[in-house]
């Protein structure tokens, strides 16, 4: 039982480490995009088109999706000052391009990476293959 707790924590803390890290590269991403309320879809767009811009697919890729249409709409809705040393790009608190952000996300799995995900054996093969010990 031990090495069960161990291990827990250390799950617990890689996961720390991986939400900072995620964070910081997310928040580097949209820095150096400049963000603003004009483009901000299209900006995702183009950051997300990169990531697959290789033509490799994999569940790590596909969940980098979601993660980064998370961060870019808490920038929003945070009024680009989600970090204390950041430049407010994006005016104000700006929930609407956050649910712009999720429909775009959305429409963006569905038309182009739905086909390799059904593939896969859709969204529960995730869970099964990755997720389930």
């Amino acid at each position: 039982m031990h090495t069960l707790t161990v291990l827990s924590f250390l799950c617990a803390e890689l996961l720390v480490v991986a939400c900072s890290v995620i964070q910081c590269y997310c928040f580097s991403i949209v820095r150096r995009l400049e963000v603003t309320q004009e483009n901000i879809l299209p900006s995702f767009t183009n950051v997300v088109d990169e990531m697959f811009a290789d033509g490799q697919y994999n569940w790590g890729r596909i969940v980098t999706v979601y993660a980064f249409a998370g961060w870019l709409a808490r920038y929003c809705c945070c009024g680009g000052a989600c970090d204390a040393s950041s430049v407010n790009k994006v005016s104000g608190r700006d929930p609407e391009s956050a649910k712009d952000i999720a429909n775009r996300t959305g429409d963006y799995v569905a038309q182009r990476l739905s086909t390799w995900i059904r593939k896969q054996g859709g969204w529960v093969s995730l869970e099964v293959c990755h997720l389930v010990p």
